[in-house]
């Protein structure tokens, strides 16, 4: 799958952002910054509870919905999310948590930002390793997690590799490659077809997990991937849930 950087570069966008300071307010990010380009408009539970339209710090593990690009610095992570995307941010399980809803979210991450879980509608990943190229002069990897109505997936960019888990594989993923952990179409041979009830369990299986139950699905004693026992009997015969491609 095609994917076009930003217009302007990941690391001006974040330049730009941790130029800005603001108030932090109960329920927020600690030291985070958001800097919207139009507007982020913020939900809980699905009700919508505030809309900004300057500087403020990110709500920890609240729904940001954006109108226009909107940078995000952390101290361990920072993000630029595409117009018209709806994400999350928080930390549990000593893991940073992006839960992306809608839209393409960039971030980029150092060998040093620790533990990642990335979570899509469609299903999730974990990042404990990065390892940045020698050459690098922003000494950061940028990445991507796109989610669309078919599919989602996490990939790099650029800066250097991340290894990503997902529930039964891992991989190192190198600059221009991705991850998809979920394809609409699976084909129309017998052995795609056997398989699609499966699959089929499995996003049900996905889709009825609270947000806590999906962090606890893919990060499991800290560098362990797991899955609940009924997310495995869902799972079973399923071995192709998460397969690479070049963006």
């Amino acid at each position: 799958m095609k994917i076009t950087k930003p217009a302007i570069s990941l690391i001006m966008i974040i330049g730009l952002a941790m130029l800005f300071s603001g108030p932090v307010l109960a329920g927020d990010i600690q030291n985070s910054k958001l800097l919207p380009a139009e507007r982020v408009t913020v939900f809980e539970d699905g009700k919508k509870i505030a809309s900004y339209t300057k500087e403020m710090p990110v709500p920890e593990g609240l729904e940001l919905r954006t109108e226009g690009k909107s940078a995000i610095k952390l101290d361990d992570i920072s993000l630029v999310a595409e117009d018209q995307s709806r994400f999350s941010i928080d930390y549990r399980n000593n893991a940073r948590v992006i839960d992306v809803k809608q839209g393409t979210v960039y971030f980029g991450a150092s060998d040093a930002t620790g533990t990642l879980v990335f979570l899509t509608p469609k299903g999730g990943a974990m990042s404990d390793q990065i390892l940045l190229n020698a050459s690098s002069d922003s000494r950061m990897l940028e990445g991507y997690v796109k989610v669309t109505e078919e599919s989602s997936e996490v990939g790099v960019l650029q800066g250097g590799s991340m290894k990503l888990v997902t529930r039964d594989d891992q991989r190192m993923i190198k600059p221009g490659q991705s991850l998809m952990l979920a394809q609409a179409d699976i084909g129309t041979n017998p052995a795609a077809a056997q398989g699609t009830s499966s699959r089929r369990g499995l996003a049900a299986w996905w889709s009825s997990l609270s947000g806590a139950g999906k962090i606890g699905s893919v990060v499991a004693g800290g560098t362990m991937v797991g899955i609940t026992a009924a997310g495995i009997n869902a799972a079973a015969d399923d071995d192709d849930d998460a397969s690479p491609s070049t963006p």
